[in-house]
């Protein structure tokens, strides 16, 4: 009987932390992803469907990496491919916290973008918090 108790007590701390992650995602000015335990998106903003150039319908439900270049993908600030371990969500999954981390994205329109990307640990239940800012080429290009 205590294993189910503690269940249900992780389930309620997990449905409490999807609400108030919910209702930053909402308010959030930046683009906002919230990931699961395993890199699926559980819920974005309209800034980060608009950043990535994907309506939420379509990113919301997707696995970590699964853009496939069908829909965007990422390279890493010196311009090369980013494998799919070093993606800040995948990064945050296992336990680091990404604050500014240059990404560049190309959509599959073409349109090509630097972003300013942050990602977290969000409580109990392995949720992460992604959040990201276009940037200027000359703030995402080293020197």
């Amino acid at each position: 009987m205590t294993d189910l108790r503690c269940e249900i007590h992780e389930a309620s701390i997990i449905v409490r932390a999807l609400t108030e992650a919910a209702a930053r995602i909402t308010d959030c000015d930046r683009a906002v992803m919230l990931h699961s335990q395993t890199g699926e998106v559980l819920d974005c903003n309209q800034a980060a469907s608009d950043l990535l150039g994907v309506p939420a319908d379509v990113l919301v439900g997707r696995a970590l990496g699964d853009g496939g270049g069908e829909l965007f993908y990422t390279v890493e600030s010196t311009g090369r491919a980013m494998p799919c371990d070093r993606f800040p969500v995948a990064r945050a999954l296992r336990g680091e916290t990404v604050v500014a981390e240059v990404v560049g994205v190309f959509r599959a329109s073409g349109w090509f973008s630097w972003l300013s990307v942050d990602a977290a640990p969000l409580g109990p239940g392995g949720l992460v918090l992604v959040s990201f800012v276009e940037v200027e080429p000359s703030v995402a290009i080293p020197c």
